[in-house]
């Protein structure tokens, strides 16, 4: 079969496409033939008509979060050059009726790790790709495979595969780590990503995880990361890598492991947890500095709320500002370079509520605070919205000023062009992150 990939860019960070990488190392044992396309270099129109023209079997898309549009004019104009297609990424696993389109031959892919980081890194279910090429190769029924709906008939969520992608490392000669070398700030260049796991197991009322088959944590094996990451520094000349995982701490054992591998080769490679880790992997301050001894300059606690410790009505999901605090000065004295992941929106916030609560964002001795609104999807736990709710807008509003607050300090200032003198390459990336708070420039 000739089977295509296609890159949707997104619009802000380009992070290294990850997920379609461990696809086509999936596909690999198969021998099919394997194309790549990228929307930043090619329109959708002219993408599917040298699909049609070059007798493409199967087109594979990526769909991150922001290219929602993107990638309905990508599977639209595929459909329409009659190129079967397949499509993956957050909004495709949480609203699957809505892309599968009867009766073109299309397939939602829904299996196990494609909500992974919700935001601009989709992350594919290998294994149902894998049987969905095998039944198109075969002319076999594609409609009884787990995991990957074509609009007809039951939705079928597909486990985790734990045979197959613990073993799979990404196809960096199909995805070259330097076609993809910039385009997220990042702690030195060449830069580029990978996983060392999937899931996290806490089950959050307000994160559509537990309403997908990610729900448990399924970790690669110490010595395959460790050897990936020295592999990516010997042969690509990276010097960055962002381990992009759901809850990367969630056994310590296997972290201190793999700390250990990289420390014992001189930690050759500066690498990063921006995905987030939870408040409570932060307390083992032993933990953090066998990680900073093995190169990790830089992680994001996912706080998401925070309430004073005197709170008795406080969401189950929140965290106090006192053990917050105590997670942040811990990663500090480790020597890592700690921002913060805060959700605004959540139900029962008022106004006041959120305005306090980023004050004592700012208060802590964070390098960064990212604030994020809280967006209701499909398989959340938490209730559907009333009229109490504060609007789109002006959570919007708050958002913006929290975070122009936030980075107008003047230590974070000092931090900020510090970063951007050593490393000149992230001058670029923040400049489009600025434009989604000042949209007008």
């Amino acid at each position: 079969m000739r089977i295509l990939l296609i890159h949707l860019s997104p619009p802000v960070e380009a992070p290294y496409p990850l997920g379609l990488a461990l696809v086509a190392a999936a596909l690999a044992p198969r021998r099919h033939e394997l194309l790549v396309a990228e929307t930043a270099r090619s329109s959708p129109r002219i993408i599917a008509a040298q699909a049609a023209a070059g007798t493409v079997d199967l087109a594979l898309v990526s769909i991150p979060r922001g290219c929602e549009e993107l990638g309905c004019r990508m599977m639209g104009e595929l459909i329409e050059a009659r190129v079967p297609v397949a499509v993956s990424g957050p909004d495709v696993v949480l609203r699957s009726r809505a892309w599968a389109r009867p009766p073109a031959r299309s397939w939602a892919i829904v299996g196990e790790g494609a909500i992974h980081s919700w935001g601009a890194l989709p992350i594919w279910s290998e294994a149902t790709v894998v049987d969905l090429v095998d039944a198109l190769t075969s002319h076999g029924d594609a409609s009884a495979i787990p995991g990957a709906f074509s609009g007809e008939g039951e939705l079928r969520l597909r486990p985790p595969d734990i045979e197959l992608w613990p073993r799979l490392v990404a196809d960096r000669t199909l995805f070259p780590v330097e076609d993809y070398c910039g385009g997220m700030l990042a702690h030195g260049y060449p830069y580029t990503a990978l996983l060392s796991s999937r899931g996290c197991g806490l089950g959050c009322a307000y994160c559509p995880v537990p309403s997908t088959p990610t729900g448990r944590f399924v970790g690669r094996p110490a010595g395959s990361v460790a050897e990936e990451m020295l592999r990516l520094h010997r042969d690509h000349g990276v010097r960055s890598i962002h381990i992009e995982d759901d809850r990367f701490a969630a056994d310590a054992g296997r972290v201190s492991l793999f700390s250990s591998i990289l420390r014992k080769q001189g930690a050759p490679v500066a690498w990063e947890l921006p995905n987030g880790i939870r408040v409570e992997d932060a307390q083992n301050e032993a933990l953090l500095e066998q990680m900073a001894s093995a190169g990790c300059v830089a992680l994001t606690l996912s706080v998401e709320a925070m309430h004073s410790g005197s709170a008795t009505d406080a969401a189950p999901w929140s965290e106090g500002i006192e053990r917050v605090e105590t997670a942040v000065r811990k990663c500090k004295r480790a020597g890592i370079k700690t921002e913060a992941y805060f959700i605004i929106g959540l139900p029962g916030n008022t106004e006041s509520d959120l305005r306090r609560m980023l004050r004592e964002a700012r208060r802590l001795p964070l390098d960064g605070v990212l604030v994020s609104v809280f967006d209701r999807v499909p398989g959340s736990l938490i209730p559907p919205a009333d009229d109490s709710e504060l609007l789109p807008a002006r959570l919007a509003a708050i958002r913006r000023s929290s975070m122009i607050r936030c980075y107008s300090h003047p230590r974070r200032l000092a931090l900020l062009f510090a970063e951007l003198i050593k490393h000149p390459g992230r001058i670029a990336v923040l400049g489009r992150k600025m434009r989604t708070l000042y949209p007008s420039t």
